[in-house]
């Protein structure tokens, strides 16, 4: 049995392989040569700056789906890092270099905002992660398939707590209300989530942890014989 423990913590060589840092590959785009691989820090720091000095420029407006200003001239940025095009400087500024990008654990009241969210916006995890203060689509869409949507599966009481505060603020229909509201992220961001946050203040105070993994104990992890809960539709758990 030690030994089987043992083998499950020795990465696969698939894993292994994929652990090394990727050579940078060539391609082309639009006749320009585009390097696929990991950003080095000259990169990061220089595209930071080119943003700032873009902004200072003018060369920024406000975003109507998202708080603080967002560069609109991400093919002009590009230029400045050969190599590079400007899809790449977009997702790599919102996704890791941004100011306003929270990097640490995830509250109860943000899986609260997330769960509820999906249930009527299904998997677009844009428009979530902009409901949402300072996550990126892709933190949002990660957490979900790696942590909450397994949780949701086997984890009863944790589901107990979620689905109750959806039920107790009527959280989806608040969210259908909204739906057609011009910027309904901000709208879910100011009106919705100082709810949930002082509903799971006030109802659970005892167990709410500034850290999810740590709010029900892993002991009570019940496996379901189908795989599912009860407590969540099967056609609503998608990705």
């Amino acid at each position: 049995m030690e030994d089987d423990r043992a083998l499950l913590k020795v990465p696969s060589a698939r894993k292994a392989v994929r652990a090394q840092p990727a050579a940078s590959e060539k391609r082309y785009f639009n006749s320009r040569v585009m390097v696929k691989g990991n950003w080095t820090r000259e990169e990061d720091a220089l595209l930071v700056q080119l943003v700032q000095d873009a902004r200072s420029a003018g060369h920024a407006e406000t975003d109507p789906d998202a708080s603080g200003p967002r560069v609109t001239h991400w093919a002009e940025i590009a230029k400045n890092l050969p190599g590079r095009v400007g899809k790449q400087c977009r997702e790599r500024w919102h996704n890791n270099l941004r100011p306003d990008l929270k990097k640490g654990e995830w509250s109860l009241a943000e899986e609260v905002m997330i769960f509820s969210c999906w249930r009527v916006w299904g998997p677009q995890w844009a428009k979530i992660s902009r409901a949402l203060e300072g996550r990126s689509d892709n933190r949002v869409k990660n957490h979900w398939n790696c942590h909450m949507k397994r949780r949701l599966e086997k984890d009863n009481e944790y589901v107990a707590v979620v689905t109750k505060t959806v039920e107790a603020l009527d959280l989806v229909s608040a969210l259908r209300d909204i739906m057609n509201v011009e910027n309904s992220e901000k709208a879910f961001k100011d009106l919705i989530s100082p709810q949930i946050v002082d509903y799971l203040r006030t109802n659970h105070h005892n167990e709410l942890d500034s850290r999810t993994s740590s709010y029900v104990p892993r002991s009570t992890y019940v496996s379901r014989a189908n795989g599912t809960n009860p407590a969540i539709p099967e056609e609503n758990l998608h990705g």
